[in-house]
């Protein structure tokens, strides 16, 4: 298995699977010209996208950033998003050698099916439990209570089951701000996808990366004004992603990219023309 190093941090890259979503929902205002050179649509108008979760590991503390799909979408979810492979977390954790019970901090970039589907898991018995038992959860307060409390525009982007078992059993921990949750990992409240949308950041003697979430969800959204329609505050998510980009680049950092299918870590580089430049990296060791 094949790690990423960030200082004295391994961070592995963990494939949930693959799922579609509607190409202009996904690509909001950037026109069809433009966004088809990155993605082909399906004949129901979708393009795929990867569901990739991290694990930073340091110094025994496992910290997964975001949980995937899950294994609770019914057929009908299933179908609408055309998923493949929706649960092989675990599996993946399993080929680190990490258990649900070895994970010690969960932090979930914000609440959406596709990024908390996998904190709860149901059984072979149809019960509906934990899936990382031990873990304390990490997730924004503000973005709780908009995920909880949705209107008509966000409805669809939750599934109540992936989270409410997490505050009632105690193992959720609601932020109100930035904070580290353990010596090497830090939480940045962005906003823009959501209210309280939050990007992870670590760092280890003096390297640097960062898990932007869905504000850079693709290598095709290095350009700042690109963003998605799903986004309830896009000029946030703008500023958000311009700071971003400037501090990947004066640090020469990683990025860790949640829905880039090919190449989904590297670093941000500007080219001539001051644009923003994704440079996949290949990873650092290969474990075995």
């Amino acid at each position: 298995m094949t790690y990423y190093q960030v200082g004295d941090v391994k961070v592995y890259l963990l494939r949930d699977g693959v799922y579609r979503t509607d190409a202009g929902a996904i690509f909001g205002i950037v026109p069809k010209p433009t966004w088809s050179k990155h993605a082909k649509p399906d004949r129901r108008g979708r393009v795929p996208l990867a569901v990739n979760c991290y694990l930073i590991q340091s110094k025994r503390r496992n910290v997964l950033v975001d949980t995937g799909l899950g294994n609770k979408l019914n057929a009908k979810w299933r179908d609408v998003y055309a998923v493949k492979k929706d649960g092989a977390l675990l599996e993946e954790l399993a080929r680190v050698g990490v258990s649900p019970v070895d994970v010690d901090v969960v932090i979930l970039t914000h609440l959406h099916f596709d990024h908390a589907g996998g904190a709860t898991t149901v059984d072979d018995d149809g019960v509906l439990r934990i899936t990382f038992p031990k873990a304390t959860y990490f997730a924004q307060r503000r973005d709780w209570l908009d995920a909880t409390r949705p209107n008509e525009r966000t409805r669809g982007g939750y599934q109540p089951e992936d989270f409410l078992l997490l505050k009632e059993t105690g193992r959720l921990r609601l932020l109100e701000g930035d904070r580290f949750v353990t010596k090497n990992v830090s939480l940045v409240v962005t906003g823009g996808h959501t209210t309280a949308h939050q990007v992870v950041r670590v760092a280890s003697r003096r390297r640097v990366g960062y898990f932007p979430g869905d504000i850079i969800p693709t290598a095709a959204y290095f350009p700042p004004a690109y963003g998605t329609a799903y986004d309830l505050h896009p000029l946030t998510t703008l500023e958000a992603k311009k700071t971003l980009l400037r501090r990947a680049v004066r640090r020469r950092a990683l990025l860790f990219l949640p829905h880039e299918i090919d190449d989904p870590v590297g670093k941000v580089t500007l080219d001539d023309t001051k644009k923003y430049v994704f440079a996949p990296e290949g990873p650092s060791v290969r474990d075995g």
